[in-house]
């Protein structure tokens, strides 16, 4: 889940800082609280806006991507940008959205990415490069991955993997592995990681393709 969201309180408290954050839309706290683990807590990624604005890459991914699209759909490319910055702005309760450098910000450019590689996961479209090289947010990109259960690597239809072991004697199928790390990924790349992990090991290549297991709930 990715909200764009409002802080309207800020605290110095001895425990630390408290935030008061306000989500727009209808239904978030059920969503929300659907996310608690086993033990009842919530756990969330804050990314603060900078205001920064868009970098030269994050405009080149996000324009490579819709490039893709109206190649796959035959929509004119500036079709395919209004209507994903439309339905973008409406799910984030925003006005308008932008990827210039005047207008546009960093943090909002990044969401927008991961918006459009969601898209490209849940329409199937093929893109020219790997979803892997476009994204901005690789914790992101590797949960929708296991949402849509995308190959981490090259984005075929893959299988879900516990990355971080069971344990000796478990069955992965009968016990509660919410709180283990996970990774999608294709037949093919499954063997091709548990060689390299093999080779290497876990931690060098995690770093060598800039992919690792997450936590994921279904």
């Amino acid at each position: 889940m990715f909200y764009h969201t409002k802080i309207t309180g800020i605290k110095e408290t001895e425990k630390g800082t408290e935030l008061l954050i306000s989500i727009p839309g209808k239904g978030v706290k059920e969503e929300i609280l659907r996310n608690r683990n086993k033990k009842g807590l919530l756990t969330a990624e804050l990314i603060v806006d900078d205001n920064r604005s868009p970098s030269s890459e994050q405009i080149a991914k996000f324009y490579a991507t819709i490039g893709d699209i109206a190649k796959h759909t035959g929509h004119a490319p500036e079709f395919i940008e209004m209507y994903i910055k439309y339905m973008f702005c409406k799910e984030k309760g925003l006005e308008t959205v932008s990827m210039s450098k005047k207008k546009g910000t960093m943090s909002l450019a990044r969401e927008l990415i991961t918006y459009l590689i969601e898209f490209c996961f849940r329409e199937d479209i093929p893109t020219l490069d790997t979803l892997r090289n476009r994204n901005d947010d690789i914790n992101a990109y590797l949960y929708l991955c296991l949402k849509y259960r995308k190959c981490a690597i090259c984005n075929k239809k893959g299988q879900m993997h516990h990355w971080q072991a069971i344990g000796m004697g478990n069955n992965s199928k009968k016990i509660d592995d919410s709180d283990h790390e996970k990774m999608c990924l294709c037949e093919d790349h499954h063997l091709f990681a548990k060689d390299a992990v093999h080779r290497m090991g876990k931690k060098s290549f995690e770093d060598k393709y800039h992919i690792y297991g997450i936590k994921y709930k279904e």
